[in-house]
C-alpha cells in the first residue's frame, strides 16, 4: 500500500507468487481429498490418485507432515524390503443440525465417520441449539472407519472455497449480551470443533454470532431446502446433472433451483417457499382438483418451476408424501415440455448430508489454509471439484447475519 492509502497494482512477480501460491494450494487440497476418500495412504499410492510424481508427492507431504496437516501412522507390514509410510489426516470434529418442526437432531461427526444421533423437543433458540450441540459431542464414538466422510467438495486450486469466516474466541472477549466469553479449553466440550452447521425452515433460524459466542465455534445456518439439495446435487439424485429442481417440504413446500451445483437460497433463506403463495393464485385451469390434495400441491409447485426455470430433471425429497408417478401424471399436458421427475435419492436425512458436506469440505479447506499459511476472506460453499464436476458450490458471504 502507498503512502495515499492506494493499493499499488500487482508486479509481474507479484502475480507470479500469487499463481504459484494458488498451484500449490490446489496440490495440497487434492492430496487432502485423496486422503480423505480412501483414509489412509502410501506416497505411491497417493501420487497416481493426485497425478504427482513420487517426487513431488514424497516433498510435499514432508512438509504436510512438518505443519500438521497430514500426520503418518504404523507402517503396513510387508513381506520383505523396508515399510512404507502411511499417511492420515487428522482428527476433525463437526457438528450438524437439523431443526424439522418441534424437534432437533443434532450428530457429531469428523473425517473417520459419524456419531450417535441426539434427538430433543424444543424450537430453534440458541439456548436449545447450543445444549444440544453440546450433548452431541458427548455422543458415542465416530464409527464407519477412515474415509467414510468422504466428501470431495473442495475446489482444487480455486482459492479460499468452503471454509468457515473466522471469528477466533479470544480470553475476554464479550459475547452476545455483553458477558465475556472464555476461548475453549481443555475442559470445554466443543473444544476443538472445526464448525457447526444448522439446517433450520425457510426465514427461520437463530442469529449465526449468537451461536457462536456461546459455542465458541465457527457457524452456519442455511434451510434446509438449501442443504438437502447440496446433497441431491453431490451424492443423490441431481448428481452429473448441470441443473436440476428440488421440491422439499420445509416445513412448507419448497422450490429449490440449483444451476451447476449452486442451490439458490435467497437473502433470507427463504427462496422459492410456495406454500403461502399457491393459496392465493388462480390455479383452476390447471385441473387439479382430480389429485389427491399433497400431489395436488406438489404438482403445483412442479408447474411453476416449469414455467419459471424450464428444468429439465425435477427431484422430489422423501417428506412430500407424493411420488415421482403420480405428480408426472398429475403435471402431464399442464406444461409445454414436462420435466423428468425422479423420487430424491440421498441415503438417511438429505438435510443432514448436506451439513455434512459443508462441514467436511470447510474443514478440508481449513487443513489447506494452514498448510500455505495462508487465512483469508472466507466463502460459503465450495466449488466445483477438479474432477467432480457434480460437485456443489456457490460463492457468497456467509457472514451476512
Amino acid at each position: 500500500m502507498t503512502a495515499t492509502g492506494e493499493t499499488p497494482p500487482a508486479t509481474g512477480n507479484t502475480r507470479w507468487s500469487r499463481t504459484n501460491r494458488e498451484l500449490r494450494r490446489g496440490l495440497v487440497v487434492a492430496t487432502l481429498e485423496a486422503l480423505q476418500r480412501r483414509g489412509e495412504l502410501t506416497i505411491r499410492e497417493l501420487a497416481p490418485a493426485v497425478g504427482m510424481s513420487i517426487v513431488t508427492a514424497n516433498k510435499l507431504l514432508r512438509e504436510l507432515t512438518e505443519t500438521g496437516t497430514v500426520r503418518t501412522v504404523t507402517r503396513r507390514p510387508t513381506v520383505r524390503g523396508p515399510k512404507p509410510r502411511l499417511f492420515r489426516l487428522p482428527p476433525t470434529r463437526f457438528v450438524t443440525v437439523h431443526v424439522a418442526g418441534g424437534s432437533i437432531t443434532a450428530v457429531a461427526g469428523g473425517f473417520e465417520g459419524d456419531g450417535t444421533a441426539v434427538t430433543a423437543p424444543g424450537g430453534a433458540g440458541p439456548a436449545q441449539l447450543a445444549d444440544l450441540v453440546v450433548r452431541a459431542t458427548a455422543a458415542p464414538a465416530m464409527d464407519g472407519g477412515p474415509g467414510s466422510g468422504s466428501t470431495g467438495l473442495n475446489s482444487a486450486g480455486s482459492g479460499s472455497a468452503g471454509s468457515w469466516a473466522r471469528h477466533p474466541p479470544a480470553a475476554g472477549r464479550a459475547g452476545a449480551a455483553g458477558r465475556p466469553v472464555r476461548g475453549p479449553g481443555p475442559g470445554s466440550r466443543t473444544a476443538g470443533l472445526s464448525g457447526v452447521v444448522i439446517g433450520t425452515p425457510p426465514g427461520t433460524g437463530p442469529p449465526a454470532r449468537e451461536l457462536r459466542d456461546r459455542l465458541d465455534a465457527p457457524v452456519r445456518v442455511h434451510s434446509n431446502a438449501y442443504l438437502a439439495a447440496i446433497a441431491e446435487a453431490r451424492i443423490g439424485a441431481g448428481r452429473g446433472h448441470p441443473a436440476f429442481v428440488l421440491v422439499a417440504a420445509d416445513p412448507e413446500t419448497t422450490v429449490t433451483l440449483v444451476r451447476d451445483g449452486r442451490p439458490h437460497e435467497g437473502a433470507h433463506r427463504a427462496a422459492g417457499v410456495l406454500d403461502r403463495y399457491l393459496a392465493h393464485l388462480d390455479l383452476a385451469h390447471l385441473d387439479l382438483d382430480r389429485v389427491p390434495p399433497p400431489v395436488r400441491r406438489v404438482a403445483g409447485a412442479v408447474v411453476l418451476a416449469c414455467l419459471i426455470a424450464d428444468p429439465e430433471l425435477v427431484v422430489l425429497a422423501p417428506d412430500l408424501g407424493a411420488g415421482p408417478e403420480a405428480v408426472r401424471a398429475a403435471v402431464t399436458g399442464l406444461v409445454l415440455s414436462a420435466p423428468r421427475i425422479v423420487a430424491g435419492a440421498v441415503p438417511g436425512d438429505p438435510v443432514l448430508a448436506g451439513a455434512r458436506l459443508l462441514a467436511s469440505a470447510a474443514a478440508i479447506d481449513d487443513l489447506a489454509d494452514r498448510a500455505v499459511g495462508r487465512a483469508g476472506p472466507r466463502a460459503d460453499v465450495p466449488g466445483p471439484v477438479n474432477g467432480h464436476p457434480g460437485a456443489p458450490g456457490i460463492r457468497q458471504n456467509h457472514d451476512r447475519r
